[in-house]
Order: C-alpha cells, then structure tokens, then sequence
C-alpha cells in the first residue's frame, strides 16, 4: 500500500515539475496548490487534492492538471464534471497520451452521461445550460456529458442573435445533436452615386459585393467600401454599420475623360456615341467618358455605320474618313427588310433625303418621274399608270399604297390615294418604296401593276417636339405638329397635320355627246379642299402599333355626275387604319409574326344644279359610304439553314360594314333613293415563300398565294343561292437573281396577280342615270400576267447602269362598259379584250455619295389591245393603243450640295402624249416639267427649310381625266413651294 502511494506522489511530483514556471508570485501558489493537492490525493482525500487542483488550474492553466481534475471527478462519481474535463484535455492535443487516456475515458463515462453534441455556424459561440446567471458551460463546438435530465441550450455569439433551444430530454447514455446556425444581426447600408459602380467591401477579392445603386446589410461596426468601374476613378470610404439602422454612402465617382474626331466623306453625318446625341461630321468631341464606346454615324439616304472606339484618358482618338454606303434597302419585295439587289422584284426607293431635297408635297408629286410611272391629277384624285396598266377611269384600284405593309387602299374601289387625299404632307415618311409588277402573292388583291410601301418613322427616334409649315401650288397651305418621346424599347411619336386651299381659277374644255356643241368652262375653285392627317406609333418591346386616319373634303368644279361648276359640288373621303403587331423569335430558327388590322373608310359626295349644268334634268344627289373591316394574320418564318428560308403565312378579314347610300333630292323637295347597298364580305387568304441561295451567285425565290373571299348580294334575287358571290385565286410569282460578278446582277422575274371587283364595281347604280350595277356573281376577278427581265452593272461604288425589258398581259379586266342601245350610260363587266405591254427601260444612277445623288432613264412602251375593243374584228382602222399610257418615258434628276447644309435639286420629266379613252383617238399633249429646289438645315436653330418652283418654264398641258366632264384635265403651271420646320 505504501508503494503504490510513494509512486503517485512520485508521479504528482514529476506533474507538478512540468508546470511553466513563472516569475513571479503566481506561479509559487499555483506550485503550492498543486502540492498541496498531491499530498492530500495520496491521503486519498479526494475533495481536498480536488479542491487544491482546481485552485492551482486557476491561477495557471495547465493540461496535465486539468486531467487530473477530471480523474478526481471520475474518482468522486461526477461523471457529467469529470466528463466536461476529460473534453478540454482531448480539445487541446487527442494524440499524445493523455489525449489517448481521455478518449478512453471518455468511451468509459458515456453510458452514465446524456451526451449533448452543439455545433454552431459560426463556430466560437458561447454555451449555456438553462440559464445564463449559471455560467457559460463551452464554446461551440460543443461535447456536453450531463446528468440525466431535461435542459435548454442557450447559444451566444457577438454580432449574432441569441440562440435559445427546445427542452432535451437527456437520458443516461444518450447521444444529442445540436446543430445551430446563428443568424446576423446587420445594419442596412446604401450606396448612391452613378449608376453601374461597382462596391466591395473590405477588399473582397471575389466579385462585386453590388452595383450602384443598391443597399447591403452588413454587420455592425466599421467596414471599408472600395468603388470601381470602367473610366471611373472613386476613393474608398470608411463607414460604421449600426445594428438595425441604415447608413447612406455617397459615391464620389469622377468620370476619366478622352476626346473623339470623328470625319466622314459625307458632311453633317449624326454623330452617336452610346446612343447620345454627339455632333455632325466633322467634329471634335471632348469630354468623351473613357473606355470602348460605341459610335453611330448617320445620315439621310445611307446605311449607317456603327464602330466601337478606344477612349483613353487625355487623350484624343480617331475615326477618320469613314465610308458611307447608300441605304438600299427594301421591304415591301418581301414583306422584311433586305438589300435591294436580293429583292425579287423591280424596285425604286426615294430616300427621306431626296423627299426632303424635293421637299414632295403628296405621293404623287413624288413618283413624278419614277420609272415606268405615268402620273396625273384629274381635279380630285391623283392616279398612276404603271408601264401602260392604269387607265383613267379606273379610280387607281391597280396600285397598291400601303403604309409599314399595312393597306391603304379604300373598302368602296380599292383606290390608292396619292394626292392631300392620301395624307397632308410627308413629314413623318422616312422613305417611299416602289416595287413594280405583280405582287399579289404576298398582297393579295389589288398588288396588280405596283406597290407602293411608305415607311414611317422607326423607333430610333430623338425625343422632342417639331412644327412645319408649308406652301405649295400657289395657294395650298399646310401646318403639321409633331411629338416623340421614349426609347428604341419603349416609346412612341405622334403627328397631327392639317391644310388646305381656296382653289384657283382654271378653264375647262367638254366635248358632250355627238350633235351638242363643245363648250370651255372657267371655275374659280380648282383644286379647293380642306383636309387633316393623324399618324402614329407606339411600341412596347415586341410589340407594336400604327394608327393613320385622314380626311378631305374636296370641292368639284368638274362634276361628281357630269355636272359643273356648281359651288356645292364636294366630295369627302375619309380613311383610317388601326394595326397593333407582335413579333417574337421561336427558337433560333423562327419567328413569329402576329397582326391584327382594323379598317374604316367613307365617302360623302354631293352634286348640285346651276345654270352652267351639262343635263336638263334639275336635282341635287347625295351619296354616303361606309365601311369597316377587321383582319388578322399570322406568319411564320422559318430558316432551317443559312441557304434556306420559308415565311408560311395565313390572315383573314371579315367586313363589319360595307354599304353604299344614294338620293337625289327633287326640285319639289320630294327625296328619291337612287341606290341602297348592305353588302359585307369576307376574306381568307394562306401563301407559302421559298427563299433558296444555293451558292453566292444565286438566288431563287418562289411562292403562291390563294386568295377566298365571299361577297353577300344586296338584292333579294342576289342572295340566292345562300345569297353569296365567291371567288379564289391563286397568284404565283418565281424569281431568279444571278450574280456572276460581283459588279453585275441579273433578275429574272415572272407571276400573275389579280384584282377583285370592288363593292362599287358590283352593285353601283344611280337610276339609270349614269350607271347600272354589274352582273352580281358574273364579274370575276381580272387577271394579270407579267415578266420581267432585268440587268445591272456597277462601275464603281457610286455608279451603276440599270437594263429592263418586262411585258404584261391583262386578261378580264373589269371596266365601264357602255349598256347596249344606250351610250349614255355604263356598267361594269369583264372585258372580252385582252391588254398587252412590251417594253424597256435604261438607268444611269449615281448613288449618293460625297453629297451628290443623281439618276436619269428612258423608257419605252408599247401597248395596245389584243384585238379591237369594240368587238368589230373587220375594222381595221380602230386605234388599239390603251389609254392613258405613253409610249415613251423620260426623266432625270440631281441632288448636290450648294454650301454646308444646304443642298440643290433638280429635276425634268417629259410627259408624253397619252391616249385620252378607249372610244376617242384624242390624245394629251407633250410636255417637259422642270423643278428647283434649293434645302438647308440651320442645325444650331433647329430649323429645317425649302423654298423652289415646279414646273419652271410654266408648260401648259393637260392629262386624261375622265369620267369627269372634262376629258382633258390642265395640270399645274410653274407653282412656287417653300416649307420651313422647326425642332426642339
């Protein structure tokens, strides 16, 4: 016994020799406690030797006697003490041996401790039992031996908020995880200042902790903010984060700055960067925010350019004699944009630089002088005959005008409007385009000899607000305001304009029926009217709206209904259209294009007596259309390679009206309805386009169209047999583009197109007086057949020479006809008589470039009637010619530049003889029109101007006009024009 004593005092020595020693007198009573201890342990005086132990463990902290403390605890059966020491010992080193002997002590005393495991994220949290007066017990992680019974963990960490567990219920030899995760206490911080500043905090080396502006919540107490971004110095800021409150940090960014010369060949190009305004070319920009940013040149009739440039901090970057290339593009060819020379079609643009340059009051003035285009103006309506097809009396039903693709043309006769009827002015047309021949197999009906596309303004717009006034014809006045706001994402731009004229004084000469005289007339309201234009767009990412509503009301000298010169004799034509557009991508092969279309049309006329009336019968007549229509259609495009590509497209229209009113009030005052029409239709439409490029040098592009539409009858015996006309049509088109070189393209193009009868050409019919209606469900769409073989050769970059030769048959036309046995009156009918054109064209064209724009052709046409119109096949004398067709065309035209900002324009077109009608060998005269025009912006001011003169040595000439009383119509003489615009 004594042995086994002297050896532990031998070992409590030896332990009490391996503690640190301490000068001082700390480390003597630490020394005197543990001796004390080991004495009273080999008494085996267990309390005592604990007692002194712990004492010495106070003073300084030793493993060795932390391990004895835990044997003494084993030793007196407090196995939940003895348990929490042996996990210090193990804490500190569980490899050497009394990291061993603990993990053996610890496996011993598990079965008579609950074992309470508490992991903390963060870890280094402080552990309670129960209650926190009772002292912290740990720090987390946590290996808990206690004695059996039920206990609340407390968990406590700075900066985190205290944790507070569900009663355990421990039991002898049970094994408890606590798994905690703290949550932080923070403070809200935000950060302001320019927009895209990139913050860290505390030197964060991983991405940006946000982006100005924006709000962290961090931890309380002192944090450091560093800012970056691209061309941006910022000093750090030091800050205080206060628990539950929020801190505001105002970034001081201080934008690196370079300069930009940017030159180009043309002068006063837009110059862009990054979307903002910069200046004209040629400039020198300063200020210019370090970095890559992006430049946009652009200008009026050219395809702008886009580059990114290097600023650099103080110092000046280049971009030097950029080249311009003319925009060619088009997208009325094939209903989306694409590069002229791809288009399978004959096609013409007039670039928002050349409508300015000419400052071109109406549509019509504008195709003056396009080739193969036969213009005329017979009092109220403009007209165009394309190559030979568009007879005067045909109310211009074989033109199509659209606007962004969308139709114009009336609901009555599908007539294209192209004078003030059409729209007050051109201001909001960024370019015209022309695509001539068929087009019926993307338009459907009335795409008979040309379309005519005006593209509106895009969503590239500059906000603000502009004004224009403007003269022309020597007393025609017009007004128009404008507004944009927005973005290319989101925005929208409106135009209201309005004009008019008091008429002027023109004399009129009627030849009347065999055996009355001829007789001149002088009217003082020629060409008097009054109109008003909306239009307009919105948009909002894909999706877009158009609207276009304008009305005039026309004064008509000539006679609504052969009478003349009566002051009440108006007409009033009205259109409107409504088209909201979706477009979205399906994939990365498709796209999506949804449209829906809503359409209305009126037209008021009244004819009254004087004593200058061409008939013997007194009266007054009335008529009133009206008609709205709704349409939608989709369309899908689908480019399965890069070599091909199909549109699939389908659209239907459904008339919710469409009826036609006539009176004519008697001299009694007694009312007589002359004409009563309710007559809607429907319409179903589904065309497929192949667009196929097998190699670089060719180009193929075919499609159909098949046109259904149902037209109710208006009469009782019409609406028989379901009381519906129906008709279909299948109109192909089939396109070949060659490009042997790369200086040369060849077209060649050929398809068929129709045109339906209209609701006038169906059931008109004033009494007997003038017209009778047709024959309800015989009349059938007409027909028309075209090809065209077309060359062109470019010299250079500017220069090119254009070839065409092209034919067109016209096989059931529907036209006026005289009823039998009475010359006096018509109706409508499919002619028996075909119509045949044969002809060729040359172009010189140089594109615009270094400020000068200029093109001149000739053209010849032969046309004629496949046989003699009157049925007579022995006559051989019968003049075949078609009307209103010249045989030869001629024009030239040149815009240049004068001075910076401001430009001259010149142009001449020869106005051939033209035969008057079908029933006459008369024809129009010969004539050359000149024009002048001299155009300039005032940047700085914000003002942009013209002022010329039309028709320069004043040519007096006439042009068919007929069926209004006068055949021969006198159009404008030397006419001054001038417009001026301000922006802001």
């Amino acid at each position: 016994m004594w042995l086994a004593r002297w050896l532990l005092g031998c070992a409590l020595l030896w332990l009490g020799l391996a503690l640190p020693v301490r000068a001082d007198g700390v480390a003597d009573e630490a020394d005197l406690q543990f001796q004390l201890g080991t004495a009273a342990w080999t008494k085996n005086d267990y309390e005592s030797a604990l007692e002194h132990f712990l004492a010495s463990n106070r003073l300084v902290r030793n493993r060795n006697v932390v391990y004895n403390i835990a044997r003494l605890f084993e030793q007196l059966g407090k196995f939940p003490d003895a348990y929490r020491y042996y996990v210090a010992v193990l804490r500190e080193n569980s490899d050497d041996k009394w990291g061993n002997e603990s993990t053996r002590a610890l496996r011993r005393l598990a079965p008579k401790v609950a074992v309470i495991h508490v992991t903390t994220e963060p870890a280094g949290a402080t552990v309670y039992i129960n209650r926190k007066n009772l002292g912290a017990v740990d720090t987390t992680p946590s290996q808990l031996g206690l004695a059996g019974g039920e206990y609340t963990i407390l968990v406590e960490k700075a900066g985190y908020v205290p944790y507070r567990s569900k009663v355990i219920d421990g039991q002898i030899g049970g094994d408890y995880e606590l798994s905690v995760t703290l949550e932080p206490i923070l403070g809200d911080v935000a950060f302001n200042g320019p927009k895209g500043v990139e913050v860290r905090i505390d030197r964060d080396t991983g991405g940006p902790s946000c982006v100005v502006p924006c709000t962290l919540s961090l931890r309380p107490g002192d944090h450091t903010a560093y800012f970056s971004k691209t061309g941006f110095t910022a000093p750090s800021q030091r800050f205080t984060v206060k628990q539950n409150a929020e801190t505001s940090v105002n970034v001081d960014a201080t934008a690196l700055v370079g300069s930009l010369l940017v030159s180009a060949e043309e002068t006063n190009a837009l110059v862009e960067i990054d979307g903002n305004l910069a200046g004209f070319t040629p400039t020198l920009i300063t200020g210019v925010q370090v970095g890559t940013r992006h430049v946009r040149v652009s200008l009026s009739g050219f395809a702008p350019v886009e580059q990114d440039i290097e600023i650099v901090a103080n110092q000046q970057s280049d971009l030097r004699d950029v080249v311009m290339m003319p925009e060619r593009s088009v997208a009325a060819a094939s209903r989306e944009s694409e590069n002229i020379d791809d288009a399978p079609a004959s096609v013409t643009v007039i670039s928002k630089r050349e409508l300015e340059a000419f400052a071109y009051p109406t549509v019509l003035e504008a195709l003056r002088g396009v080739r193969g285009f036969a213009t005329g103006y017979d009092s109220v309506y403009g007209t165009a005959s394309v190559r030979g097809l568009g007879e005067a009396n045909d109310y211009n039903n074989r033109v199509l005008l659209l606007s962004d693709g969308a139709v114009l043309n009336d609901a009555f006769v599908y007539q294209a409007f192209l004078h003030y009827d059409a729209r007050v002015d051109l201001g909001d047309v960024e370019r015209l385009e022309i695509v001539r021949g068929p087009a019926s197999v993307l338009y459907g009906n009335g795409a008979v000899s040309g379309v005519l596309n005006l593209v509106l303004r895009e969503r590239a717009i500059t906000p603000g607000v502009s004004a224009e006034v403007s003269s022309f014809d020597n007393h025609t006045m017009r007004a128009r305001l404008h507004a944009a706001t927005g973005n290319a994402q989101r925005g929208a731009w409106a135009s209201v304009a309005i004009g008019g004229s008091q008429g002027r004084s023109a004399t009129l000469h009627f030849e009347p029926a065999e055996g009355a005289p001829a007789a001149d007339f002088t009217t003082d309201t020629f060409d008097k009217f009054y109109a008003a234009t909306l239009v307009g767009k919105a948009w909002y990412r894909k999706l877009a709206l158009q609207w276009f509503s304008t009305s005039r009301t026309a004064f008509v000298p000539t006679g609504n209904a052969s009478t003349f010169n009566d002051p009440h004799n108006t007409a009033t034509d009205g259109r409107t259209m409504v088209e909201l557009k979706y477009q979205t991508a399906l994939g990365a092969t498709s796209q999506l294009t949804l449209r829906g279309l809503y359409n209305y049309s009126k037209y008021r006329s009244y004819d009254g007596v004087s004593d200058t009336s061409l008939l013997a019968v007194d009266y007054n007549h009335i008529e009133r259309y009206g008609g709205q229509s709704l349409g939608a259609e989709a369309r899908i495009a689908w480019q399965p390679s890069s070599k091909l590509k199909f549109t699939i497209s389908s659209e239907a229209t459904t008339a919710l009206k469409q009826s036609m009113f006539g009176q004519d009030i008697l001299a009694n005052g007694e009312l007589e309805t002359t004409l009563q029409v309710e007559a809607p239709w429907r319409l179903f439409a589904a065309s497929m386009v192949a667009d196929w490029k097998p190699t670089t040098k060719l180009h193929i592009n075919a499609g159909v169209r098949f046109d259904y539409n149902q037209q109710q009858g208006n009469s009782e015996s019409q609406r028989q047999d379901n009381g519906k006309a129906a008709y279909s049509a299948y109109s192909p088109r089939l396109a070949l583009i060659a490009k042997p070189r790369p200086t040369d393209i060849v077209k060649v193009i050929v398809g068929r197109a129709f045109r339906a009868p209209s609701t006038y050409e169906f059931f008109y019919n004033d009494g007997g007086l003038d017209e009778f209606a047709g024959e309800f469900a015989t009349i059938q769409p007409e027909r028309v057949y075209a090809g065209e073989l077309e060359y062109s050769h470019r010299f250079n970059r500017t220069w090119s020479l254009l070839l065409a030769a092209h034919t067109l048959y016209s096989k059931g036309a529907i036209e006026a006809a005289e009823v039998p046995d009475d010359p006096t009156t018509l109706y409508y009918r499919n002619s028996t008589v075909g119509k045949q054109t044969v002809g060729g064209d040359i172009e010189l064209r140089r594109e615009l470039g270094a400020g000068v724009s200029a093109s001149a052709y000739y053209g010849y046409l032969h046309n004629s009637y496949r046989s003699n119109p009157d049925g007579d096949e022995t006559d051989t004398d019968v003049d075949l010619r078609l009307p209103n067709a010249p045989t030869h065309y001629a024009a030239a035209k040149v815009i240049f530049p004068i001075s910076s900002g401001v430009n001259g324009a010149l142009r001449a077109t020869f106005e051939d003889r033209r035969r008057i009608d079908a029933t006459v060998t008369a024809r129009s005269d010969r004539a050359v029109v000149a024009d002048a025009v001299v155009s300039g912006n005032l940047r700085r001011a914000g003002v942009r101007y013209a002022v010329g003169v039309y028709n320069l040595f004043n040519f007096r000439y006439a042009l068919p006009a007929l069926p209004f009383a006068a055949s021969l119509m006198p159009q404008n003489g030397r006419s001054f024009i001038f417009s001026v615009a301000i922006s802001r």
